[in-house]
């Protein structure tokens, strides 16, 4: 069992996870007519040269939403919280992961990264969806925030998964895990 201590490797594996997760809303919502206009949205958006495309990773990463996350991850991980407010914070966390991935998903790469986005996206879209049914679990008092809730969400195959599509992006001149 991976137990989560926070460290700055701690830190930056779950940073790195939520750059994993920026790019996955379209899957979310693939049926709907406002996910369609979406789509044709960005199929007629230009694609991005690789210093834009760096730049908007660098934007998302230090968004708001993606503060919020790495805050409500640490603190639902470590905190012991009764049932509500651990759903309400664990459904915060999710809420901001989704945000955020639809942010990564309004992006069109460059042909450099293409690749290296699409295999981030179908490995976070899965770590999402995990993120959600834990949410799902903490709602229905079936999980705990705390040790549990770290158990469940912190090391899953999909992250580590979407960790090696971005380190790919890194040996391609992205700068994603920092300096």
């Amino acid at each position: 069992m991976k137990v989560f201590r926070q460290s700055r490797a701690a830190s930056l594996h779950w940073t790195v996870w939520i750059a994993a997760l920026v790019s996955t809303s379209a899957l979310l919502g693939a049926c709907s007519g406002a996910n369609n206009d979406h789509l044709r949205q960005q199929s007629q958006q230009a694609v991005l040269t690789h210093e834009q495309y760096q730049q908007a990773i660098l934007e998302i990463l230090s968004s708001d939403d993606t503060r919020a996350a790495t805050r409500l991850f640490f603190d639902t991980v470590a905190t012991e919280y009764d049932r509500e407010q651990c759903s309400e914070r664990v459904r915060a966390f999710h809420e901001h992961l989704r945000s955020i991935i639809r942010r990564v998903e309004e992006l069109r790469p460059p042909p450099d990264a293409d690749d290296g986005q699409r295999e981030f996206l179908d490995a976070a879209q899965e770590s999402v969806r995990l993120v959600g049914v834990a949410a799902d679990d903490v709602g229905k008092g079936e999980l705990k925030c705390g040790m549990p809730l770290n158990s469940r969400i912190y090391g899953m195959p999909s992250t580590e998964r979407a960790q090696a599509a971005l380190s790919k992006l890194e040996k391609r001149g992205y700068v994603i895990f920092g300096d």
